[in-house]
């Protein structure tokens, strides 16, 4: 089962661009004044001011992307306060918060949300008759992904406490108890071979030495 967001006629776009990509987005907004001028823009650092002072948009300004603007953005998308993202982004330069482009770029697919990521694709995007009407974008069903939290001991961000968890009293009820001689080990854990089968008794001893010291750590 899908659930649906709607994504009103005024459309709430993210706008962002890497530092070689800032003129060609500047480019494309000023281009697009008129029409991005009737939606409710957010726009990171640099960028935010560029579209602000030079093309009086009005533009709710976020964190540079270095300091956290995308993952203010990846926030908001979480949120259902973003309906779809621009983002110039450059292919041939490393950036220093690549592991949060990369995190906004999935939580944007997590919520089905549309990511353009170059000039074309934003031009697709904006001339689309969906601009002006109300979208009711389909998100995925997450309820069966929530209760599998819910039962492992997770609400939200919130962790159980350690000495809550399954887990923990799984080792606690299970932790191997230390053998004080090799004839215990055969008891316990059966490293002697199976009758009938061939077994070198040198193996054998190593795998109860060692198994003696393995369990003498965890003390």
């Amino acid at each position: 089962m899908q659930n649906t967001i709607a994504m009103r006629r005024n459309k709430k776009i993210a706008l962002v661009a890497h530092d070689n990509k800032k003129q060609e987005l500047f480019e494309w907004a000023k281009f697009n004044c008129k029409l991005l001028a009737e939606h409710s823009l957010y726009a990171t650092g640099a960028t935010g001011q560029l579209l602000k002072s030079r093309l009086g948009l009005n533009v709710t300004h976020l964190e540079s992307g270095l300091l956290g603007g995308d993952q203010q953005i990846g926030s908001r998308i979480s949120e259902g306060q973003i309906d779809f993202v621009i983002f110039f982004s450059d292919p041939l330069e490393p950036q220093p918060h690549d592991a949060d482009v990369k995190a906004l770029f999935r939580i944007a697919v997590v919520w089905n949300i549309p990511v353009a990521c170059n000039r074309a694709s934003a031009d697709f995007i904006i001339s689309s008759p969906l601009m002006s009407t109300v979208y009711e974008r389909k998100v995925p069903d997450y309820s069966k992904y929530r209760a599998r939290l819910a039962v492992r001991g997770v609400e939200g961000d919130e962790f159980a406490s350690l000495d809550e968890t399954a887990a923990t009293h799984w080792s606690r009820e299970w932790r191997p108890k230390p053998l004080l001689d090799e004839s215990s080990s055969w008891a316990h854990f059966s490293l002697k071979p199976a009758p009938g089968s061939p077994g070198n008794p040198k193996i054998f001893s190593f795998m109860a030495a060692v198994w003696k010291q393995i369990c003498t750590s965890l003390e």
